[in-house]
């Protein structure tokens, strides 16, 4: 899938291969998470597929240049939204970008009234994203948006 300036390379969840997420994921420039060590991050996300709880996984470029990870979570009737930028590329407005736009493809494709966005509480950066995307906080790390497009 190729959004304007970004390109979304999907990996099927049903015949993943978990190698080559690990050697997507086991790059500390590309994923760095806040209390959670890499392999943490790794093990949590090979877990999800094994019990096949993701729906859809994508590595994002830009310009050739891998520039992080989006994914959603099967949970329950709903999808909740995980996802990673790189550190040299935050602050670019390049994620608030990336979940627009995933939004808009997960509201399209599905034709869903709502979905979840999981936050680290402790990530300013990804309160203001989601924020400027038009999600409210549903709970403590919980926060939701309506389908705009209906």
């Amino acid at each position: 899938m190729k959004l304007d300036r970004l390109d979304f390379d999907e990996y099927d969840c049903n015949n993943m291969d978990h190698k080559c997420l690990i050697a997507i994921l086991n790059n500390d420039t590309l994923v760095r998470r806040t209390f959670f060590s890499m392999s943490d991050y790794i093990s949590t996300i090979i877990d999800h597929v094994d019990r096949q709880e993701l729906d859809r996984v994508y590595i994002v470029s830009l310009l050739g240049n891998t520039i992080g990870v989006i994914m959603s979570k099967k949970y329950e009737d709903k999808l909740e939204i995980s996802y990673a930028l790189s550190p040299d590329y935050r602050g670019k407005e390049l994620a608030t970008y990336m979940l627009e736009q995933y939004c808009n493809y997960l509201f399209k494709e599905y034709n869903l009234d709502k979905l979840y966005l999981q936050i680290n509480p402790m990530n300013k950066g990804s309160k203001v994203v989601a924020s400027r995307v038009g999600f409210i906080k549903e709970s403590y790390s919980r926060y939701v948006i309506n389908n705009y497009l209906k």
